[in-house]
């Protein structure tokens, strides 16, 4: 079967050439990577990416052609198009709807109700009646309010994806309430395989005279951004506690003013896969502040969880019901969306030896387990 993947990808070598700099989400990318290497090795799989570059005005990106991580069995198309600056968005769409047409692909999957991935594939369920399936974690048709135009669009978008999908991946078993559940799989993340030698660890935290707390990941108010903000003002005179901020959104400013004016709180900025790795190296305790009680958070699921589970450090994090139901040491779930909760949490674990062992974890969501899942969920939909 020849799968198109059209999603927002970007090799090291493309961001380079195109200058790119905030047009991919890393967190993006963390759910987009293991989906091609799963796919790949069931089925003949495309990359059509939308190559989107807001650095370029009045002028044409060339087609380009290339293989995924040197893999000469995977190719990536980057389509051409003409940029111009706030309406790139058509010409690219119109370029991924020609792209896929010449393709003549089996099925389509794309990331996310965006107007460049969602249009080309509603246009080959249309036009040739490809079964199309989309990687759902979005939320964005929720963020704006009536007053915005943003509201009108992305909910526009959201509605025809829903009405034409053939299937959908869900990042949150509580969108099982929202989208058909006969036509969709909970992927929340997927994980590499489990070395016992480097997770099942003592995490010695009452021994350190320095304790590095991190937080990565948008900076803005639907993620908690604020609330770990918050709770390091709070903490500000315990002298063992350092709070790191990456990532970058609406709140950097604020972030920005905090890390300057406070000698416990420094902003690391918008950091690439390579910094980040070495930024995890050196921390102590990882948190996912995403708010629970916000609806945001039925549409999305954190992405960091993944990257902090594979670092074996201890994690604070909201209860999402994905993660929260599993009987792992090592990770602490906040009481409610609130500063004070992860204050309370900080200072449980501050003085003790933590054991780590997130086993149950990699079990429930390592790539083999999720790939013949995610495989025959694809072959259920493309030839029910």
């Amino acid at each position: 079967m020849k799968i198109l993947y059209l999603v927002q990808y970007y090799s090291p070598s493309r961001i380079k050439a195109l200058n790119i700099k905030g047009e991919f989400s890393q967190g993006g990318l963390n759910k987009i990577k293991p989906f091609i290497s799963i796919i790949s090795k069931a089925h003949d799989l495309l990359l059509i990416s939308t190559g989107y570059t807001k650095s370029n005005n009045f002028k044409y990106i060339n087609r380009c052609e290339e293989s995924y991580k040197n893999n000469k069995n995977i190719k990536v198309i980057y389509p051409a198009y003409l940029a111009i600056r706030y309406i790139s968005f058509l010409t690219i769409t119109l370029s991924m709807i020609i792209e896929c047409i010449r393709q003549k692909p089996d099925a389509i999957i794309f990331y996310n109700f965006r107007i460049w991935t969602l249009l080309p594939a509603v246009a080959m369920k249309v036009l040739f009646k490809t079964k199309i399936i989309c990687q759902y974690e979005d939320g964005y048709h929720v963020l704006y309010s009536k007053l915005s135009p943003r509201f009108y669009y992305f909910n526009i978008l959201y509605l025809i994806g829903k009405k034409f999908c053939d299937g959908f991946t869900l990042v949150n078993s509580r969108l099982l309430d929202i989208f058909p559940a006969e036509r969709s799989v909970v992927i929340p993340f997927i994980l590499n395989n489990y070395d016992n030698q480097k997770q099942n660890v003592i995490y010695d935290l009452k021994g350190k005279d320095k304790v590095n707390l991190l937080y990565a990941g948008s900076l803005d108010y639907e993620r908690g951004a604020d609330l770990y903000l918050d709770a390091a003002l709070m903490m500000k005179n315990n002298s063992r506690l350092h709070f790191n901020i990456a990532g970058k959104g609406y709140l950097e400013e604020k972030i920005i003013t905090a890390s300057n004016n406070n000698d416990n709180i420094s902003f690391l900025g918008y950091l690439n896969e390579s910094d980040m790795n070495i930024a995890l190296e050196r921390m102590d305790i990882l948190v996912n502040p995403q708010k629970l009680g916000l609806y945001f958070a039925v549409h999305s699921f954190p992405s960091k969880i993944k990257t902090y589970l594979q670092m074996a450090k201890p994690i604070i994090s909201t209860a999402f019901k994905d993660i929260c139901g599993y009987k792992v040491s090592g990770i602490y779930f906040m009481n409610d969306d609130t500063a004070k909760s992860l204050v309370d949490r900080i200072e449980v674990i501050l003085d003790k030896d933590i054991k780590i062992d997130y086993e149950l974890y990699f079990q429930a969501f390592d790539e083999n387990n999720t790939e013949r899942k995610f495989i025959s969920f694809i072959n259920r939909i493309v030839y029910e």
